[in-house]
């Protein structure tokens, strides 16, 4: 096989479930020049029974399997063993539109001065239901390098990078598992330009699996400490972070970050997800509101972050019609708040109603 124009790469860890549609939204892109680099990293599931069908299938697939050592290093595997100096990223979740990587190959084309390149996308629910564009990133440099000293600005598995950069960047970081696309995108910053295209490149699919739900506290550490060893390195100082094996709590309260900072992007993260993920998997998101309340309890002050979290869950499960556990979460909403006792009132008031139509259709 010739080198190839593009190498996309992607880690799996026990990720059957979404696996085919995904590889298949890469080999059928309509840009075909490229090898598809797959990090099987140690599924023990039927992930390398499929994977295994498509590399047998398609000599541009590429598979390598090896004992689980996370998605940092299994990415920092996939870039070094790339044949192509451009890098598109992929997760087994997602789909990529079929002209994704044409589009992102003839704008690098054009532009020379990119190394980082991302696109828009659409969310959608496990079940491949749509669920509308999502519109937070910035597209043009300027923009771009504002908004990302606040939060990131690129979506992962959109991204199509220079390989030459990312080596230059040093590579994905493991001690910011959970945010490590957000440390190594502001360390290619400081080598590069970048740009998003503002067409739709890629269905990104949310569910209740994914690592930013599962572990939003870590995710929050790790995107401060992101940010933090950005603005040492833009303050032409050491880069604080360097040689950490984990960034927890005591490694940021050691570079000046407070636990009220911690709390404070742990809640910003959780707004973030209950944005979509109450659309796209309710059940994930009412046991992610209750780990959220939960932990609510041990930070003083934020009684009004959990409280307007258990009437998030309270209104769920009044659209499902779970009537007694949408009142049961409103009292405990008002017990944390009482200004929201009024709300409770309302719904009581409204279920009260909606039992009493039904009495009357019954009886008509």
């Amino acid at each position: 096989m010739a080198q190839p124009l593009i190498s996309v790469v992607m880690c799996v860890c026990n990720g059957e479930t979404f696996l085919g549609e995904a590889v298949e939204s890469i080999l059928n892109q309509t840009f075909a020049d490229f090898e598809f680099i797959i990090i099987d990293d140690g599924s023990t599931d039927k992930t390398p029974e499929i994977l295994s069908g498509y590399a047998r299938g398609d000599r541009r697939v590429r598979v390598f399997a090896q004992q689980n050592t996370g998605r940092s290093e299994a990415l920092n595997r996939g870039i070094e063993l790339a044949n192509a100096d451009l890098i598109a990223r992929m997760d087994a979740d997602d789909v990529s539109l079929p002209q994704r990587l044409g589009e992102q190959y003839e704008f690098v084309r054009r532009h020379s001065e990119v190394g980082l390149l991302g696109g828009d996308i659409q969310l959608i629910t496990p079940d491949s239901r749509n669920l509308g564009p999502w519109f937070a990133i910035a597209h043009g440099d300027v923009e771009i390098r504002r908004e990302l000293a606040r939060s990131c600005q690129f979506i992962h598995p959109t991204v199509m990078m220079r390989k030459s950069v990312v080596l230059a960047a040093g590579g994905f970081r493991r001690a910011f598992s959970k945010a490590e696309d957000y440390d190594l995108f502001l360390r290619m910053a400081e080598h590069t330009q970048m740009a998003n295209l503002e067409q739709t490149v890629l269905l990104y699919r949310i569910h209740g699996g994914q690592a930013s739900t599962r572990e939003i506290a870590r995710a929050a550490q790790c995107c401060l400490a992101a940010r933090a060893a950005a603005a040492a390195r833009g303050r032409g100082l050491p880069d604080p972070l360097i040689g950490v094996a984990e960034v927890n709590p005591e490694v940021l309260q050691s570079i000046g970050i407070t636990i009220e900072q911690m709390r404070q992007e742990e809640i910003e993260l959780f707004r973030c997800r209950m944005a979509f993920l109450p659309a796209a998997d309710p059940e994930s998101a009412l046991q992610m509101i209750a780990k959220f309340v939960d932990t609510c309890a041990s930070m003083p002050g934020q009684e009004d972050a959990a409280a307007d979290a258990l009437l998030l869950a309270a209104r769920m499960c009044y659209r499902r019609r779970q009537f007694a556990r949408a009142l049961a979460l409103a009292a405990r909403a008002a017990a944390k708040r009482p200004a929201t006792a009024g709300q409770c009132i309302r719904m009581a008031v409204a279920r009260r109603a909606r039992q009493l139509r039904a009495a009357q259709r019954a009886g008509s």
